[in-house]
């Protein structure tokens, strides 16, 4: 599960190297984009059974606001692996989703839920720079293996 989210980091990393280079990024891949590392952050929250009050699911960052989420994804995100024992991966979570429906889910799935979420989204990123002209990057799992082989 570590190996997914370091490739999860990872793509992020490439995602935001994109629109700093890229001068006309538009207000709907940054939105996208916002939203990803949100719902990362959001998901997070969840794990950790803290307060979701005030949080918004899509919302308006700079390029700045996303590179300091990553940081903060990042780094929660490793710490919480620290504290995950072996055999609470397959424990259920009760908790509330966006639209305030009680859930009930294996921390196991919400984990990998995570990672197939944000690679949808990067998938759609991928597509709007394209459509603006840009050269999206190759965000697909097996191209971070075959280059983590590579070094």
């Amino acid at each position: 599960m570590v190996g997914l989210y370091q490739f999860n980091f990872r793509m992020n990393e490439e995602i935001i190297s994109i629109l700093e280079d890229n001068k006309k990024n538009s207000e709907k891949i940054i939105k996208t984009f916002s939203h990803l590392l949100k719902a990362e952050k959001i998901w997070l929250m969840r794990l950790k059974g803290e307060d979701l009050s005030g949080q918004m699911i899509w919302p308006d960052f700079t390029i700045k606001d996303c590179q300091d989420l990553i940081i903060e994804n990042t780094q929660m995100y490793k710490l919480y692996f620290m504290s995950l024992k072996a055999d609470e991966i397959t424990e259920h979570l009760n908790y509330r989703n966006s639209k305030g429906q009680e859930c009930q889910t294996a921390i196991i799935d919400i984990l990998i839920h995570v990672v197939i979420h944000s690679s949808y989204h990067r998938g759609q990123i991928a597509m709007l720079v394209r459509e603006q002209g840009g050269n999206p990057i190759n965000t697909d799992y097996i191209n971070y293996i075959r280059n983590l082989k590579s070094t």
